[in-house]
């Protein structure tokens, strides 16, 4: 019997080994798949890493030309209400002047209407004082005109009557 149960241990021994061998094949193959499974997994967290860089790096970039886009936006809208600014008070500067043309240019209206109102009524006296001594000269006229043909053949010159 001590051949039989030396049989027997070898045969368990061998049925031990080879469950170890197993095993121990079964424990490197799960390894292996772990170990790949973990590379994926590592893989596939830097390719979300890339992506995101990316996307943030593209985020950064369209942030920063919004920026870009509303300083520039900002900064002609300030211009434009400059100028708009300048364009109101040149425009008041200049009604301001107009206003002041005007005002001037009415007094001169008025000068001149007054001087022309008071040229007419000194042409209106002129013209009546000069009919006035035309019926003066006229008169004087016809008084040396009928004191000369009173004296018939008298002395002196005689005086003709100017033609009107």
């Amino acid at each position: 019997m001590p051949n039989c149960e030396a049989a027997s241990k070898e045969v368990l021994r061998q049925a031990q080994a080879a469950a170890l061998a197993v095993r121990d094949k079964d424990f490197v193959e799960e390894r292996q798949r772990h170990e790949a499974q973990e590379r994926h997994a590592f893989e596939e967290v830097d390719r979300a890493r890339q992506a995101s860089k990316q996307l943030e790096a593209g985020l950064a970039r369209e942030q920063q030309q919004r920026m870009r886009s509303e300083e520039a936006a900002a900064q002609t809208l300030e211009a434009g209400r400059r100028m708009l600014r300048e364009t109101q008070q040149a425009a008041q500067q200049v009604e301001r002047e107009l206003r002041d043309q005007l005002t001037v240019q009415a007094s001169l209206l008025a000068q001149a209407q007054s001087e022309g109102a008071a040229r007419a009524q000194r042409l209106d006296d002129l013209e009546r004082q000069l009919g006035e001594e035309k019926n003066s000269h006229e008169g004087t006229r016809a008084l040396l005109a009928s004191a000369l043909g009173s004296r018939k053949g008298g002395i002196g010159p005689k005086i003709r009557k100017p033609k009107a």
